[in-house]
């Protein structure tokens, strides 16, 4: 997505009241460090900008990345979901970035006291590493 300053705003506001705010990196293919993605690129602290990975944990052929402004990958490819009459599943980093958003949530749960960037400090430095994504996302794992 393109930038959007009303946007930006509303993310350093929920950034000053605390708020972790999680994006996915976008579905372009493309890297986001030469080519930013929208709200994923703003640079803004309280951002997690989250790639989708396949179940074998290789990078989603469809999914953006870059080695500094994606944070990290996980699941994003044919993840089970609901849609109208039942399931199906889905692919791309918006299944991707809800997996982030609950270990964010796990996180505050048994320590509610830490700060948004103690938790996006602790998702980021306890990925498991792989060597498929290093150079595609700054952690270098999901």
């Amino acid at each position: 997505g393109g930038s959007n300053a009303a946007l930006r705003v509303a993310i350093e506001r929920a950034e000053a009241a605390g708020v972790l705010f999680v994006a996915a990196a976008g579905n372009d293919g493309k890297n986001n460090d030469a080519r930013p993605h929208y709200p994923s690129s703003y640079l803004v602290d309280s951002i997690i900008a989250v790639a989708s990975t396949t179940h074998e944990g290789d990078l989603s052929g469809f999914s953006s990345y870059g080695a500094t402004s994606v944070h990290v990958a996980a699941p994003g490819s044919l993840i089970l979901s609901t849609v109208p009459g039942g399931y199906a599943p889905l692919s791309g980093t918006s299944m991707a970035t809800p997996h982030v958003s609950g270990l964010a949530a796990l996180v505050w749960m048994f320590r509610p006291s830490l700060s948004m960037a103690q938790v996006k400090e602790i998702i980021l430095k306890s990925v498991t590493p792989s060597e498929k994504l290093n150079g595609k996302v700054l952690s270098g794992g999901r």
